[in-house]
């Protein structure tokens, strides 16, 4: 891991797991719910989530299908994440 990644406020991954997760949570799911609409297992979305797993285009596109979002609304969603991480860190 590179000094830039351990330093940097919040990882693309973790930013989209969070914004999956603040979705899913919006539409009342369970993982096992979430799991069901996207045909992943409950544990590969806790992955997600908590930020462990790098998903693929093709992922996101089924993520985005099961919250009921469009895929570029949910990157959208990831990309503010993590700018509002780095203005509470103070990166420009």
């Amino acid at each position: 891991m590179s000094r830039k990644q351990i330093d940097a406020p919040l990882q693309p991954q973790e930013a989209f797991g969070k914004a999956v997760r603040l979705r899913r949570h919006e539409l009342e799911l369970s993982q096992e719910e979430l799991g069901a609409r996207c045909d992943l297992d409950r544990t590969y979305i806790s992955g997600i989530e908590r930020g462990e797993r790098n998903p693929t285009i093709q992922t996101i596109w089924v993520f985005a299908d099961g919250l009921e979002i469009a895929s570029h609304a949910l990157l959208e969603r990831t990309e503010k994440r993590i700018e509002q991480a780095k203005e509470e860190k103070g990166d420009p």
